[in-house]
């Protein structure tokens, strides 16, 4: 979660950075972000979610699994000032051909 005030322009901002980062990690294959909250009356704009979806580990460079996926990516992320960003591995599930990797990224941003 973001601070209430925050724009959607700013948290759309940090989304996209948040994603571009994950995007640039050589086990992902695939990332879908959006900004807003599915909550009561729409959700808001101080929150977002990524789905990240890996390459076949055949073709990950070390043959990483979901796991060190996510500890890479969270040592990377939590660079990005004012956003915290909350990684969680699912189980890994083939689906054409990628394997799923759920990121809940609510975030906590602030203004610093």
């Amino acid at each position: 979660m973001a601070a209430q005030d925050i724009s959607f322009d700013a948290m759309q901002e940090k989304q996209r950075l948040l994603a571009q980062m994950t995007l640039e990690d050589p086990a992902v294959e695939s990332v879908t972000a959006y900004v807003g909250g599915g909550g009561p009356g729409g959700g808001s704009s101080n929150v977002g979610n990524m789905n990240v979806g890996l390459k076949p580990l055949k073709d990950r460079p070390g043959r990483v699994t979901g796991d060190q996926v996510v500890n890479r990516l969270r040592r990377k992320l939590t660079s990005v000032p004012g956003a915290t960003l909350f990684l969680q591995a699912q189980q890994d599930v083939q689906v054409g051909g990628v394997e799923a990797l759920r990121s809940t990224s609510t975030r906590s941003l602030t203004k610093t």
